[in-house]
C-alpha cells in the first residue's frame, strides 16, 4: 500500500476494474487473485490487497463457500511470489547490487539491511505480509542472507495465511460494503507507518548518542 501512488491508487480506476471482475466466473476470479498475489511480490506496485478484498466481496455476495478456496489460491500465489524473490536474492544478489539495479538504495544501506536480516530475519519473514510495500524487499533479502529455504518459505506461507485470511473473510462478510473495511486497512497502514518511522527515529537517535559518547571516550 505504500506504493499506491501508482495509477491504481485512484479509486475510480479500481472501481472500473471491479466492475469488470463482477462479470467474470468465480473460477476466473480465483485465477486473477492468484496472479495478483504473485505479481505483488515481484512487481510491488501491483495493488493486490485492495483487489483481494474486492474479489472476496464479489465472491461473498455470490457464494461465501468459495472464500476458503480464495484463501488457498492467494496464499499459494503469495508463497510462489515470495519464493521467486527469495531465489533471486539467493542466486543473484551480488550481480543485482553490483550492477546498481537497486538504484533506490545505497550499498551502505544494503549492508545494514543484511545485518538486520542476519539478526532478525525469521521475525521479519513472519510479519512480512503485514507490512505492505516492503514484501519484495523482505523476500529478496531473506534469500540474500541465506536464511533456511524450507523454514523461511513455510513461515512466509503462514504469514500469508493469516493476512489473507483476514482480508478474504472480512471482504466476504462486508460484501458490497467492502470499501468501509478497506478504510480500516488504510488506517492500519497509516498507523503502522507512523510506528515504524518513530521506531527508526528512536534507534537513529540512540545510535547517534552512543556514537558521540564513544568518540568522547
Amino acid at each position: 500500500m505504500f506504493y499506491y501512488n501508482f495509477k491504481f491508487r485512484n479509486m475510480e480506476n479500481i472501481e472500473q476494474i471491479i466492475l469488470l471482475l463482477e462479470k467474470i466466473p468465480l473460477i476466473s476470479l480465483l485465477i486473477v487473485a492468484f496472479i495478483a498475489t504473485i505479481l505483488e511480490n515481484v512487481f510491488p506496485p501491483t495493488p493486490s490487497d485492495i483487489l483481494i478484498v474486492a474479489i472476496a466481496a464479489i465472491i461473498g455476495t455470490r457464494d461465501f463457500n468459495f472464500i476458503p478456496l480464495l484463501i488457498l489460491f492467494v496464499v499459494l500465489g503469495s508463497t510462489i511470489g515470495f519464493y521467486i524473490m527469495f531465489v533471486l536474492g539467493n542466486k543473484f544478489e551480488h550481480k543485482i547490487i553490483n550492477n546498481n539495479k537497486m538504484k533506490f538504495i545505497s550499498h551502505a544501506a544494503i549492508e545494514k539491511i543484511e545485518l538486520l536480516f542476519k539478526k532478525w530475519g525469521m521475525w521479519l519473514v513472519i510479519i512480512n505480509r503485514f507490512i505492505s510495500g516492503t514484501r519484495a524487499l523482505v523476500s529478496f533479502f531473506a534469500g540474500a542472507t541465506e536464511l533456511p529455504k524450507i523454514k523461511t518459505t513455510i513461515l512466509a506461507s503462514i504469514s500469508s495465511l493469516l493476512w489473507y485470511g483476514i482480508l478474504c473473510i472480512s471482504g466476504g462478510i462486508f460484501g458490497k460494503d467492502w470499501k468501509r473495511f478497506y478504510e480500516y486497512i488504510e488506517l492500519y497502514d497509516t498507523i503502522l507507518i507512523v510506528i515504524l518511522i518513530s521506531i527508526i527515529l528512536l534507534f537513529s537517535i540512540i545510535f547517534i548518542i552512543k556514537r558521540k559518547n564513544y568518540k568522547k571516550t
